[in-house]
């Protein structure tokens, strides 16, 4: 799993943020990435294949999100 920040006020809002949760994936910082890519909301949640190829693309994170998201990443893996 992978974050990209687009608004939040610093990296170390970020990191304090992700340590006071627990998180330990890893967090890029955006430098105009969102308009390249073509992010029009947030949370954007992408699930890519082992190659980097995007697999699925879904705008607002669903409200159960392992659940939602868990067919998705099994069926990646499954090939």
């Amino acid at each position: 799993m992978v974050t990209v920040v687009i608004m939040d006020p610093s990296p170390e809002y970020v990191k304090d943020w992700m340590e006071k949760r627990g998180y330990d994936f890893p967090v890029l910082w955006d430098d105009g990435y969102e308009t390249e890519a073509g992010v029009w909301s947030w949370p954007e949640t992408w699930v890519l294949d082992r190659q980097g190829r995007m697999v699925f693309d879904f705008g607002e994170t669903p409200g159960n999100w392992g659940q939602e998201v868990g067919w998705m990443v099994e069926a990646v893996l499954e090939g």
